[in-house]
C-alpha cells in the first residue's frame, strides 16, 4: 500500500489496487480497505474508471457487510448511484450437448427455465447438496452477502443461488457422469463458491472446470488445481 500511494499514478495499474482491495476483503482488514478505496477514488478518474470503481465499491461493501455495518453498505450503494459507477452483472454459462445455458445469481432461473418441474428439480438438488456439504463440515462465507438478512437460512439460500452454483447444479441434472462440465464466468469466482464446488466435486465424484475472470480452475476429488 505504501509503495502504491507514493508512486506516480501512471505507473500503478488498476490491477494493483484491486489486488490490495481483494487482500483487504480476504483478511477482513476494514481500516486498510478504507484507505485503499479512498486512494483509488482520489487517483482514478471517476468517469474513465466507472466500471472499475464500481467493482472496488462492491469489494468495500463486502468488507462492511462482513462487519455487520449495513448502513455503510447502503452509503456505498448511494455513492455508486450518484457517480454512475456500475456493477457488472455476474453471468455463468454452461454448455450441455451443444446448447448454451446462461445463469444469473438469484431467482431468475425460475422464470427462465421451462416449467415448474424443472426449477423444482434444481431447488431439490441445491437443498440436497447443501445438506451433504454440511455433513462434510462446510460453512458458508456470509461476508459475500451485501444486504441485511434476518436468518442464516436466508443467507444460505442467497449464497446457494450464485450463478456458478446454479450452472453447476443444472449441468449435474442434465449430464451423465462421463460428461465434462465446463462453466465460464465473466467475474471472479467468490470464495464461498470456490470452496463449495471443491466439496461438490468430492460428493458427486466428478471433475468440473470453471473459467473465471482470473484463471481456470479444475475441481476434482475435493481439490482445486
Amino acid at each position: 500500500y505504501e509503495l502504491a500511494v507514493t508512486t506516480d499514478d501512471a505507473l500503478i495499474p488498476y490491477s494493483v489496487w484491486m489486488s490490495l482491495m481483494n487482500g483487504c476483503r480476504k483478511y477482513q482488514n476494514k481500516e486498510m480497505g478504507e484507505r485503499v478505496f479512498a486512494a483509488m477514488k482520489h487517483r482514478l478518474d471517476s468517469t474513465r474508471y466507472r466500471d472499475k470503481l464500481g467493482a472496488a465499491s462492491i469489494l468495500m461493501s463486502h468488507i462492511y457487510s462482513a462487519c455487520g455495518e449495513f448502513d455503510k453498505v447502503e452509503q456505498i450503494r448511494t455513492e455508486m448511484k450518484r457517480n454512475g459507477w456500475t456493477k457488472m452483472k455476474g453471468i455463468s454459462e454452461v454448455d450441455i450437448d451443444g446448447v448454451l445455458y446462461r445463469f444469473e445469481a438469484g431467482n431468475k432461473y425460475k422464470k427462465d427455465l421451462c416449467g415448474d418441474a424443472e426449477y423444482k428439480r434444481m431447488d431439490e438438488k441445491l437443498n440436497e447438496l447443501s445438506m451433504k456439504m454440511k455433513e462434510h463440515g462446510f460453512e458458508h462465507d456470509f461476508s459475500f452477502i451485501t444486504k441485511e438478512l434476518d436468518s442464516d437460512h436466508e443467507r444460505e439460500y442467497e449464497l446457494m443461488r450464485h450463478s456458478e452454483k446454479l450452472a453447476l447444479v443444472f449441468a449435474l441434472l442434465h449430464s451423465s457422469k462421463e460428461y465434462q462440465i465446463v462453466i465460464n464466468k465473466n467475474l471472479r469466482i467468490c470464495n464461498d463458491c470456490h470452496t463449495a464446488i471443491k466439496l461438490i466435486s468430492l460428493i458427486e465424484n466428478r471433475t468440473f472446470v470453471v473459467s473465471d475472470a482470473n484463471r481456470v480452475h479444475t475441481f476434482d476429488d475435493g481439490l482445486c488445481s
